[in-house]
């Protein structure tokens, strides 16, 4: 369970000699990878991850962002350069003539006409010696495999506070007798049998729980989508080329590497893929790189990072009888190849996997609709590609999980909300989970009324119902789902407390400071030509209330949020949504 810290340890090391591979691009701007050398070193240090060898150096793994069979991408000394060096079987290619090869690929890409805002690190620039190429990305992005998947736990950070609160949290009868313990006995607690439960839940909330899960997908769905959508495919899906800057949902941003292999959709031609990715028709060399195929992938994605389940390692793979051995092909080979049932397959338990290995139950952490889409994945879509949910479909879903998620106020895991009246935390058992949730709900409104169920539903816990807070609500919630700009502010809540003097004017008959409740201020932040009102009386039904305009300033609601109230948002092209806004109070 121990996560050794490599960056301060190659620095601790006193046999370790630095310097920096300088590499020059087509500009003749030098870059330089920051590298630690150990050569000279007796050995190294007992239980150290041994460095990456690059261009016959070798490198502080702290420099490398990613790694694969087909190249390796490192920081540089500039915060926002990246550089990527191709290889062929995880070795450096040196051949001139395949060095060749590669730039003139980068240099057709480079002429693929691409949107500007598409979250795709292109090369800006060939290397001009070797196969690689120079791309922009921000110094401070993690790929999903370092950042989401990565269940290490630091001893050294957490075994302090951060493992008290662990055990203070999940296992309170424990507590006390915790935190008598020297700090070394508190490190060997952690080899204990209920040690382990909660270190990865630890670990699962300390990265984002299921809302930036949810969250960081979507966005990678979303970029899927815009490019199938040109009629091309990226062919490489896997936790090492989607990265994550950021570590809030409301300001994270997500970016696709490794951008060489994105081409126009095609039967025929090289395929690369990540192991445990690629799509059955892939693996089994059935067809070429396509849009399902990437779809496939992302989903095997999607469910290792929500779930950190892969989708099909079950208990076939410890318990199936393999001792024919007639097709060659290990249990591993079969999962990936799309040969076994998915885990949670409804028609065939053959490969169920019931054990979370100290994660809360998948249809705890996953909605319904995510459910749904990775059913009909990798059960019917695993031997009928065209089955397979799109990229479109898997964004809009997944952003739909993320607004139904809440924030525990004990543990700060967040899961989606499914009833109302239980508003027990699943993790920790906390009662309520969150004291008060802000509910936002978007009903198509037709000629006749408005449907009975509704489109979309926003909400967001508060912890403390009593006090100012402001929350900015994403267009999503008012307009259709739109892929670029689904996630923008539309429209800003601001509650502030209030008093009696505020409400009842001077004179009138009241105690100092009695508190009455408070108000709601509206002001709408979308710049576009969509329209929204606010209506009066709250609390009647759309259709009867009359409108008041809400543009400019901000704008006073018509009454409390201790009841709820209605808004009209009609998008540019006359399409209406009646939402409810209301605030829930949960009692413990």
């Amino acid at each position: 369970m121990t996560d050794i810290n490599l960056s301060r340890d190659f620095k601790e090391a006193d046999s370790l000699r630095r310097f920096s591979i300088d590499l020059e691009d087509e500009h003749g701007i030098q870059h330089q990878i920051p590298l630690a050398s150990c050569s000279g070193s007796s050995g190294g240090h007992p239980g150290k991850k041994e460095p990456v060898r690059i261009l016959g150096k070798e490198v502080d793994p702290a420099c490398v962002l990613g790694e694969g069979g087909q190249g390796i991408v490192c920081r540089t000394l500039d915060p926002f350069i990246a550089v990527k060096l191709a290889r062929t079987n995880h070795q450096d290619i040196t051949d001139r003539d395949q060095i060749t090869a590669f730039q003139d690929q980068v240099h057709d890409l480079l002429l693929l006409r691409l949107p500007g805002d598409l979250r795709i690190s292109l090369p800006y620039a060939v290397l001009r010696d070797h196969a690689g190429y120079v791309m922009r990305l921000l110094n401070t992005a993690e790929s999903f495999e370092k950042g989401l998947l990565s269940t290490s736990y630091n001893v050294r950070a957490y075994g302090g506070t951060g493992l008290t609160r662990a055990v203070s949290v999940f296992a309170p009868d424990q507590s006390k007798q915790f935190q008598d313990l020297p700090p070394e006995e508190r490190v060997r607690f952690t080899r204990s049998d209920t040690a382990p439960v909660m270190l990865r839940l630890v670990r699962y909330i300390a990265t984002g729980g299921t809302r930036l899960r949810f969250c960081a997908l979507g966005h990678a769905a979303g970029i899927l989508s815009r490019i199938h959508a040109l009629g091309m495919v990226y062919g490489d899906i896997s936790a090492n080329n989607v990265f994550l800057a950021g570590d809030d949902d409301e300001g994270c941003s997500v970016w696709l590497i490794d951008s060489d292999n994105l081409n126009y959709e095609k039967q025929k031609g090289p395929i690369v893929m990540t192991p445990g990715y690629g799509a059955p028709e892939l693996v089994q060399r059935q067809a070429g790189i396509s849009s399902v195929s990437d779809c496939h992938a992302f989903a095997v994605l999607a469910e290792r990072c929500l779930a950190w389940v892969h989708p099909f390692h079950g208990r076939l793979l410890d318990e199936g009888d393999w001792s024919d051995g007639t097709d060659g092909m290990t249990p591993e080979e079969k999962a990936n190849a799309g040969m076994l049932p998915w885990i949670d397959d409804p028609w065939d338990d053959s490969n169920r996997e019931e054990k979370t290995e100290g994660m809360l139950p998948r249809h705890t952490i996953l909605t319904e609709g995510v459910l749904r889409l990775m059913e009909l994945t990798f059960c019917r879509g695993r031997t009928y590609p065209g089955a397979r949910p799109g990229a479109a479909l898997w964004a809009r879903e997944l952003f739909r999980a993320r607004d139904l998620t809440l924030k525990c106020t004990r543990c700060g895991m967040t899961l989606p909300i499914r009833d109302d009246s239980d508003s027990k935390c699943p993790c920790c058992d906390a009662s309520p989970s969150s004291p008060a949730v802000l509910e936002l709900k978007a009903y198509a409104l037709l000629p006749g009324g408005r449907c009975p169920e509704p489109e979309w539903i926003w909400h967001h816990e508060i912890e403390k119902p009593g006090e100012l807070w402001l929350f900015r609500i994403p267009t999503r919630v008012f307009l259709s789902f739109d892929m670029r700009d689904h996630d923008q502010p539309f429209l800003q809540i601001e509650y502030r407390p209030g008093t009696a003097d505020a409400v009842r004017g001077a004179g009138s008959a009241s105690k100092p400071g009695e508190k009455i409740g408070g108000f709601v201020f509206l002001r709408k932040l979308s710049t576009d030509d969509s329209k929204i009102w606010v209506l009066a009386p709250g609390g009647r039904s759309p259709k009867e209330a009359r409108p008041a305009s809400l543009e400019g300033d901000r704008v006073a609601a018509p009454r409390e949020l201790d009841g709820s109230f209605w808004l009209i948002a009609e998008s540019p092209l006359g399409q209406r949504r009646a939402v409810s806004l209301q605030l829930v109070r949960r009692n413990p």
